[in-house]
Order: C-alpha cells, then structure tokens, then sequence
C-alpha cells in the first residue's frame, strides 16, 4: 500500500505538462508580516495568468489570493494575463526628521521587492509591482514603464481587490459620492453589510482610511500614500452576496470626464496601496507609514513652519466679550487678547472677511493688515479662511499679497474632490504656499497621504 501510494506521487510530480510558476515572497523586518504575489489560472499557479497577491500576518492568513489589475482605456486589462519575467529586492533601515507631526525621528524600515512582468501575445506590455513590508503595514503600488505598446497612461479603472480573510467588523466612512468633504459618520457593520441589505443587493462607497477588526487575526486599516498625479482610492464590496466579504478599489472619475480617472504620460505610477495591521488597534494610530511612503521635503529652509494651538472665532460664533456676535476687526482683536493670554500661538480669522470679486478691497468689518499688525504686537500670528473656488482663481495674485501682508497660514475650505485634478489642487497649492512661506490648514477636503512630509 505504501510502496503504491509512492508510485503515484511521483508519476504526479514528473508529469511534463504541469509546470508551476514560482510565487514571489517579501518578507516584513520582523518576519511577521509575509506577502506573496503569484500569477493563476483557474486558481491554479501558472506561468502566465491572473497577477494576485496574498498576505498572512503571525502565520495566519489575513488577505486571500486578490487582483491586481489596471484597465487601460481602449485596451485590454493589464495584469489579467502576465508572466513575472524577474526581481529585484533591496532592505531599507534609516532615519528621517518630520518638521512636525507625531514624533520628531522616524525610523523608515522595511524590505521591498520590484516584480516586473510581462504578457503573453504579440504586442505584449510590461508593467512593474513595487512593495515593501514594514513591521505594521504592507504597500504595494503600480508602475507602467515607458513602452511602444502603450503610447499614453489613460486609466479607466483601478481593480485591486483586497479579499479578507473572514467576514471582519469594519468602521467605514460611508461617503455619498466622490464629491464630499468626508464629513460623515463611521459605521461599525460586518464587510458583507456593504453588499447585500434584506436579500437586495447593494452598492456601497467607502472612503479611506477603512478599519476593520479581522476575527481571531489582527487589527486592519486600508489607506492609501504620495497620490501626486493620480487619483484617490475608495472601496466598494462588488460581491453582490450576503457571504461575500471583499472589496475592490474604485478610483474618483475625472469631474470633466468621467470616462477617465487617470491620464499622463509614461512611466507612471499610481499611490501606495497600503495595509496597516496590528494586534491592537492604538498601533495604527501610532504608525508613521503614510509620511514614509512621501518623498522627501523639497523645502529646505523649515524655520517658518511650526504647528501650534489656535483661536478661532467661527467655532464661538464671533462671540465678543460683551456676549454678543460681531465679525468686526475689534472683535477679532479680542480672540487675538484671548490667544496670547492663553499660550496660543495663532489665532484664525475664518470666512467672511475678504471681497470675493476684488482681493485687494478688504470687507470694511475686519481689516487683515490691522489684525495681523495688533496680533504682532501681542506675540500671535494670524491664519485666514480661503474658498477653494477664489484659490484656484487667484493663487498667483493672492498668496504674494498676503506674504506682504504678515499672514502666518491659509485655511483652504470647500475643495471638495479628490481626483486627479483635485489631487494636482494640493501639490500646487502647497508649493505655491511654500514659496510665500504661508502655512496650509486644509479643510472640506480629502483624508490624510502624507504630503505634509514633503
């Protein structure tokens, strides 16, 4: 019996048509953490097939074999049917100075891994997986080099999947469109929630970052890192069913053409697919994954920008200290008497203030130069309420004026997208901003990347 159980393994084993392709493996620093990335078919490893990958944390499976794929627009899917051709891994371990943020030295510590494939056929394209594993999070994200098959990056739809491993307890962002300020309650309800309500099936739009609690396994948050020149990421469970408990990326569309999220010239690359993971979910709080996956500061000189507490007239109602509500430039005076009295370093001017069809007339109420002068006096430095709208209309004209004028920073309010323009908003403001040594407070807005590092 043993002798004949033997026999049929190795004819098995020996058989000339079944060739296994060989899964790539990164590995975190301190080995808890493992992702795998293989190609399938029919869920079976093959040479060329279906590009997945799978993660476990502590020896546990946490993520199943899940998609990754690009839809080019006019093209067939990318990554649906590739050949990993070769690999590349490196180790990281290094420090870097944050100007502000949760701590002052971050140490930046992964292994990473580049994948570069290739497909099948006569006009094959090449595309590039790019992770590293750190000892709280996985990232992975897409590079499609410069290649005569491709002749421009027009994305239409990002399908990465991310399929967990159990029906997990999820805190999620219910957003109602891609035009939202992410204002809105997290819901605690089970992945399968999302897709299927009374037996009906459902769509549901998730923003980032999303936790969950992954029975008997791990803490999990799905966020996203360095979006400059794509578009921002939001989870849909697509199952349909009751039992499934998965989601897949979907990309904010273009406001002035739908039909595309993302388009640019070759090589591009998309944002950091992002997996934090812990057994306690205080640990996600504390990681500093998103400023590590940005690049690094192109300021040199730092000595202008420092965090700290503010006053704030708009959240008291422009209350004064006779008890009543005035948005006059005396009364701003008095948050100024409040801040100083109080430590605070700033104090913020919000809407209401400037002429909308003329920068240079102040709204004869409170006059900016004046506050800023009187706060100067008192050790405080002034912030000032911005809409989105005149921002992007008058930038040039408006950030050098209120250099000139002493004005510490800019609330920047009502932005309210996040696709690839939208993104483009942040880079251009902030750099913008830089030069005019104005600090950014951005509200109405998109979740945190890590921009702030760079």
């Amino acid at each position: 019996m043993i002798f004949i159980n033997l026999q049929i393994a190795v004819t098995i084993l020996f058989t000339p048509t079944v060739i296994l392709a060989q899964p790539e493996f990164l590995k975190s620093p301190d080995d808890k953490l493992i992702v795998m990335f293989e190609t399938i078919s029919a869920i079976q490893p093959a040479v060329n097939g279906q590009l997945v990958y799978s993660v476990t944390f502590q020896g546990k499976p946490l993520i199943d074999r899940s998609a990754l794929q690009l839809e080019l627009q006019d093209q067939s899917p990318l990554g649906s049917e590739v050949e990993i051709i070769n690999s590349e891994t490196s180790y990281v371990d290094k420090t870097y100075r944050l100007v502000t943020g949760k701590t002052s030295i971050v140490r930046d510590h992964y292994n990473s891994l580049q994948i570069n494939m290739v497909e099948s056929g006569n006009l094959p394209r090449k595309f590039t997986i790019e992770a590293r594993a750190y000892d709280d999070a996985i990232a992975f994200r897409y590079i499609v080099p410069k290649q005569e098959n491709i002749v421009e990056f027009r994305l239409r739809k990002e399908k990465t999947e991310f399929r967990i491993s159990k029906d997990a307890m999820t805190y999620a962002l219910v957003l109602p469109n891609y035009r939202s300020m992410y204002e809105s309650e997290f819901i605690k309800l089970p992945i399968s929630a999302f897709s299927n309500q009374g037996g009906v099936s459902s769509s549901v739009l998730i923003g980032l970052p999303v936790l969950m609690n992954v029975p008997g396994m791990a803490w999990l948050a799905i966020t996203e890192a360095d979006l400059r020149g794509y578009s921002s990421m939001y989870l849909t469970n697509p199952s349909g069913s009751w039992t499934g408990h998965w989601f897949e990326s979907v990309l904010a569309p273009q406001v002035e053409d739908t039909s595309v999220c993302v388009y640019g010239p070759l090589p591009h690359n998309s944002a950091w697919r992002i997996l934090q993971v812990s057994n306690e979910p205080g640990k996600l709080i504390e990681s500093n994954i998103l400023t590590s996956l940005n690049p690094e500061p192109v300021i040199k000189e730092t000595s202008w920008i420092h965090a700290g507490k503010s006053s704030w007239n708009w959240w008291s109602g422009s209350i004064g200290k006779d008890g009543k509500s005035a948005y006059t430039t005396e009364n701003m005076k008095y948050y100024v008497d409040f801040a100083a009295k109080s430590g605070f370093e700033y104090m913020l001017i919000d809407a209401g203030w400037s002429a909308r069809d003329d920068i240079t007339k102040l709204n004869s109420r409170v006059d900016v130069p004046e506050v800023v002068d009187y706060a100067k006096s008192k050790n405080v430095k002034i912030w000032i309420w911005l809409h989105y709208r005149d921002v992007v209309r008058q930038m040039d004209e408006a950030f050098p004026l209120y250099e000139k004028w002493g004005v510490a920073g800019l609330k920047i309010d009502f932005i309210e997208r996040d696709d690839q323009k939208g993104i483009d908003f942040y880079y251009r403001a902030a750099e913008k901003a830089a030069r005019h040594h104005l600090m950014l407070d951005i509200h109405g807005s998109t979740k945190p990347s890590g921009i702030s590092r760079s």
